[in-house]
């Protein structure tokens, strides 16, 4: 599906797509990287939550954690909690979801603000979708 997206995409607008936020699942990061070898360079920001994960996030501390602000003017949760690791995977609470949020993303162009906004504008997309 993924190589899908990309021809589709490639087709409509005369090159693939630079940046994909996706929900993540096993199989999109080895396609991401096998799109990588196939000469598309992705960047990408995916979503997971697990048992283990949300164990793990409720166990930092609480000066762990930072606050940024979006840049989404109409969002209800614009000032989320976050806390970053090195392998640029960002947990995240007050986002507007009862659990807190995991995501993961080889782009190193960003601030975690911009990717989290990033993030949740294809989340109100999505919704809309939805609706």
């Amino acid at each position: 599906m993924l190589f899908r997206f990309i021809r589709f995409w490639t087709r409509q607008y005369g090159k693939p797509p630079k940046h994909l936020v996706l929900r993540f699942q096993a199989h999109h990061l080895r396609r991401a990287g096998s799109a990588r070898r196939a000469g598309y360079h992705l960047h990408y920001v995916a979503r997971r939550r697990s048992p283990a994960l949300l164990k793990e996030i409720e166990n930092l501390a609480p000066s762990a954690w930072r606050t940024v602000t979006l840049d989404v003017p109409h969002r209800k949760c614009r000032t989320p909690r976050v806390y970053e690791q090195k392998a640029r995977q960002f947990f995240i609470e007050v986002l507007g979801h009862d659990e807190p949020t995991s995501l993961l993303t080889n782009d190193k162009r960003f601030t975690a603000a911009q990717l989290i906004t990033r993030y949740a504008k294809r989340m109100l997309i999505e919704n809309a979708l939805v609706e």
